[in-house]
């Protein structure tokens, strides 16, 4: 079929190699990606782990199991079993940490209440973490941090199980 179409420009006429063109349409792509997530007024907690389109953090979250990434997707857009959701859903009545009292966001939970401060030392050499910190944690970072604290095991809510 390719040899019926009649060509038009300078010779030799050279196809171009198929990696070339997929790169060229990745690089495209992940352009308009990030300058859509960079111009959205939306997505503000999603936005404190994601700064930006991340291969290899697209690459380590496909790799976990369903659970996992669902704990993931959970606590990096803050619906997740923490109160403040659970009282957005009207499922809790007190957003504040049942650990210290704040507001218990997912930015709380893996960045700032003192009750997992160690938990934090271990994992990063850090007792807090600023907003920074969270854009630079791994996948298995996120993972490893909830799992010891075992504040969202179970991950279902209650009478869901």
């Amino acid at each position: 079929m390719g040899a019926s179409i009649q060509f038009y420009g300078p010779e030799p006429c050279l196809p171009i190699p198929y990696n070339i063109t997929k790169r060229v349409i990745e690089g495209i792509t992940e352009r308009e990606s990030n300058t859509r997530w960079n111009n959205s007024t939306q997505y503000r907690q999603s936005k404190l782990f994601l700064k930006s389109f991340d291969k290899k953090k697209t690459k380590q979250l496909m790799s976990r199991s369903r659970t996992n990434i669902a704990l993931v997707a959970g606590i990096t857009t803050g619906h997740c079993l923490l109160n403040r959701h659970l009282t957005v859903m009207r499922i809790a009545e007190d957003p504040s940490c049942p650990e210290c009292g704040e507001m218990e966001t997912s930015f709380h939970f893996i960045a700032e209440c003192p009750m997992y401060a160690m938990v934090r030392w271990e994992l990063q050499g850090k007792d807090s973490f600023s907003v920074e910190d969270l854009a630079n944690l791994s996948i298995g970072d996120i993972l490893r941090f909830t799992k010891e604290t075992g504040r969202l095991q179970g991950g279902m809510l209650p009478g869901h199980q």
